[in-house]
């Protein structure tokens, strides 16, 4: 009887453990419960844009110069923007391509340039696509991986936010209002993720994300944006970097979070959004369980990559092949997750 008792208070107390797990150790599933879709290099992308810095006043600063050393992380030393002003940055990353619509072609006069005029006007005015259009959630949907997108201030709790219209300025700029704007959150400028309720119903305030987070159920695909004065557009790199240690750091290397997955901190453009600026790098760091550094030489690769890496990459990792856009994936260098390509 004794043993017997032993063996029953053993059992509940063993329960009692087992409850109080946190509950992101339940296994990797995403929203709902659905279970994550195996992955080539990784299961979940994590991905975080900040705004406007060039690459070595980032490196200058106490926090960000040592991110990338930390085991499992590294500097992607030869990582490249698009083009000028932020908006195509942006829609490269989900669309593989800024259909015309970028400074250069403005200053060229190219008719093709989408919205040059706006862009001369220093306006930045919302751009839409032909419905046809294609971007990552189409990539991501067909492979069965669950998406979110966040963004800092975004104007509703869920959905499509259709108060910024084209032709309509995306926000009205006041002193201390360093808020959401429509051109860092892409995803609300392509009609085949807007007319369809199912994907706008992925689309979040970023408030949401810290509740996927404590409830463990991330999806595996996240694009997260920062407000205007977080993300430095409004702000300066010490400003950002205390806002990252802040609200992030502990994220950022709990186990949960990184466990295989491929985390990506990036910036949309340099700070210098001239033609003089045709090389156009910028602070990219990776990190994650997968990101093996067993040496100095493991914390950079110098790989040449740019944003249109970031789909051929998850393409990559869920499809085995890249392209399937038929814009600027086709030919982008994949993220090598493991070791770096130039090690």
């Amino acid at each position: 009887m004794k043993l017997a008792s032993i063996f029953a208070a053993s059992c509940v107390l063993l329960a009692a453990m087992a409850q109080a797990k946190p509950v992101y150790n339940r296994g990797p599933t995403g929203p709902n419960g659905v279970k994550y879709v195996k992955g080539r290099q990784f299961d979940r992308i994590f991905q975080m844009v900040l705004e406007n810095h060039d690459v070595w006043p980032v490196h200058a600063d106490p926090w960000f110069g040592e991110f990338w050393k930390k085991d499992n992380h590294r500097l992607l030393g030869n990582y490249h923007a698009i083009t000028h002003v932020s908006q195509p940055n942006y829609i490269n990353m989900i669309a593989g391509s800024d259909f015309g619509d970028n400074l250069y072609n403005a200053v060229d006069g190219n008719p093709d340039a989408m919205s040059n005029i706006d862009i001369l006007a220093g306006s930045d005015f919302p751009v839409t696509f032909p419905d046809s259009t294609k971007t990552i959630i189409d990539v991501l949907e067909e492979a069965g991986i669950s998406w979110r997108a966040y963004a800092e201030g975004y104007p509703i709790r869920q959905g499509c936010d259709f108060d910024y219209l084209p032709g309509v300025p995306d926000f009205v700029w006041t002193e201390g209002n360093h808020t959401y704007t429509r051109r860092h959150f892409p995803f609300i400028s392509f009609p085949s993720i807007t007319s369809k309720q199912e994907r706008c119903n992925n689309l979040f305030n970023s408030d949401q994300f810290f509740e996927d987070y404590k409830n463990g159920e991330l999806p595996q695909y996240i694009y997260y944006v920062p407000n205007l004065e977080n993300d430095m557009h409004d702000s300066n790199t010490t400003y950002g970097s205390l806002y990252i240690q802040k609200t992030w750091s502990k994220i950022f290397e709990e186990e949960y979070f990184n466990e295989n997955a491929l985390n990506i901190l990036t910036f949309d453009e340099s700070a210098n959004f001239t033609l003089s600026d045709m090389n156009n790098q910028i602070y990219t760091t990776i990190w994650g369980s997968g990101v093996e550094t067993k040496s100095t030489w493991d914390h950079i690769d110098w790989a040449y990559y740019n944003h249109t890496s970031l789909i051929s990459t998850i393409e990559d990792n869920w499809t085995g092949k890249i392209g399937q856009l038929g814009t600027n994936d086709t030919f982008a260098n994949v993220i090598s997750v493991k070791q770096p390509w130039t090690n």
